[in-house]
């Protein structure tokens, strides 16, 4: 059972967050089904969901029943205005007469009796694509051949399986995509960053030029500087207490622009 879930879970799992009503949520799902995104299976088991069926296009002079069971598509070709009723249905709209004037929220001339008698399922389809004809357990004789009257389901909604690995997909294809980062907004972040590296090296400069030249030749070097703007960064950034480049970075700026009067 893991490999089919109930419609309730697909809808939880593709529009969980989303600000919709379930009205809306159900009505999205069917759509999906209707783009060939998702595909609709009941099972057939027990006493009460067991079915009997032929095989399509069967050639033998008299039918060869048996009794099916497990996991069955609802073949699409043959139940798409099934579907389409059923969801008006699902939806609560209301039916009237025919000699009632038929609003926007008004189907006619069916009622929910006569959608169940008059609107069924009769063809399903196994896991290994053979598709069936629901059929009566007992025949009847008809012409010297024994057949067997047409015996239907009537799916509801909660009756409904979809494959796992459909929605899965789906979550995936719905889900909204992060916004990709603007080129100039990096840039900018970037710019930003070095113009901050670049005024505490000076102020750092300015206050301890002494820890920031080397004995011999009493030259400022990077290396130094890079490390008095690490330990002074809490005068610098004082929301991080740490610079925004690590200190190979920052060593790399400062001394990009020594180079420069060198």
């Amino acid at each position: 059972m893991d490999e089919f879930i109930s419609v309730d879970e697909a809808l939880e799992m593709l529009f969980d967050k989303a600000d919709m009503s379930d009205s809306d949520k159900i009505k999205r799902l069917f759509r999906h089904y209707n783009r060939g995104k998702i595909d609709f299976y009941t099972e057939l088991f027990g006493l009460r969901h067991s079915r009997y069926g032929v095989r399509k296009n069967q050639k033998e002079s008299s039918e060869n029943i048996e009794k099916l069971e497990g996991f069955f598509k609802l073949n699409r070709q043959h139940c798409d205005e099934y579907f389409h009723e059923l969801l008006l249905l699902h939806l609560g709209v209301e039916f009237k007469d025919n000699d009632v004037e038929a609003g926007s929220n008004v189907i006619d001339p069916y009622d929910h009796h006569q959608f169940y008698e008059s609107s069924s399922i009769g063809l399903v389809e196994d896991m290994e694509g053979q598709v069936w004809k629901l059929k009566d357990q007992e025949p009847t004789e008809y012409k010297g051949i024994e057949v067997h009257h047409i015996h239907p389901i009537h799916p509801q909604v909660d009756d409904l399986l979809i494959k796992a690995d459909q929605v899965a997909i789906l979550v995936k294809a719905i889900k909204p995509k992060k916004e990709p980062h603007n080129r100039f907004d990096i840039i900018d972040k970037s710019n930003r960053e070095r113009m901050e590296i670049l005024g505490a090296a000076l102020a750092v400069l300015s206050e301890f030029r002494g820890e920031c030249v080397t004995k011999t030749t009493g030259k400022v070097a990077g290396a130094k500087v890079a490390k008095l703007v690490e330990i002074k960064a809490q005068l610098f950034w004082p929301e991080t207490l740490e610079p925004p480049q690590d200190k190979v970075s920052i060593e790399k700026i400062i001394n990009e622009w020594l180079n420069k009067a060198r």
